[in-house]
């Protein structure tokens, strides 16, 4: 009785198990397919604007969970754009520091605020 009990529950476990895995593996291959498609998107719409190189990332949780790049880090030289390429903003950073500065002193001041 204890065998066919255990034999039982061993059998139920093994089944959830596949079900588990079964279900991760085809949410893995959907988001592959939805990967690929944004991928395909982003260097379609890369080649349609001449963009010289870019990169794309996807960031969850702090972590890199999906990059793809397209072009080239340097004309001149005809390198490709790798995970390591570094992009130069020029002034374009002074506005996005200026947005933050600004940004976080309305916000401490929405929060100094007497009641």
């Amino acid at each position: 009785m204890v065998l066919r009990i255990f034999l039982s529950l061993s059998l139920i476990l093994v089944a959830v198990s596949c079900h588990y895995t079964l279900s991760a593996q085809a949410q893995s291959k959907q988001m592959d397919r939805k990967l690929s498609h944004l991928t395909d998107f982003y260097k379609q719409k890369a080649a349609e604007r001449k963009v010289v190189g870019s990169s794309l990332a996807i960031i969850r949780n702090g972590d890199p969970i999906y990059h793809s790049h397209y072009g080239l880090a340097d004309r001149d030289k005809e390198k490709a754009i790798t995970k390591g390429s570094i992009f130069h903003w020029a002034s374009v950073t002074k506005t996005f520091t200026g947005i933050a500065m600004c940004s976080k002193r309305i916000r401490l001041k929405r929060c100094s605020r007497p009641k």
